[in-house]
């Protein structure tokens, strides 16, 4: 969220998003491991989703890696909710926003 209020509502680039907000003292590296990770190897504890939409509450922005949980996925949203979603509605609610013009 700082970092699209900083670029004109714009989100970081998917591929470099970690580093970007690293690079621009937003983030720190060990805030992007999560509690639930299974290994100090599991670098990817969070993803930024494809066709993500800043300010929109239905709009998944990032998601905790889905095999760190048996019943959830972590999940936070374009207006900067969170929620902890069942792994099926996850898994449907990325889907339609993957499939969006």
């Amino acid at each position: 969220m700082v970092y699209a209020a900083n670029n004109n509502d714009q989100l970081p680039d998917i591929s470099q998003w970690r580093e970007l907000l690293i690079e621009q003292d937003i983030n720190y590296p060990d805030e992007f491991l999560s509690p639930g990770r299974i290994t100090e190897a599991m670098e990817d504890s969070y993803i930024m989703a494809h066709n993500a939409t800043m300010w929109d509450e239905r709009s998944i922005l990032l998601y905790e890696n889905p095999d760190h949980w048996e019943d959830f996925v972590n999940v936070a949203f374009g207006d900067a909710s969170t929620e902890q979603l069942a792994h099926d509605e996850f898994e449907r609610r990325l889907a339609e926003q993957l499939h969006e013009e």
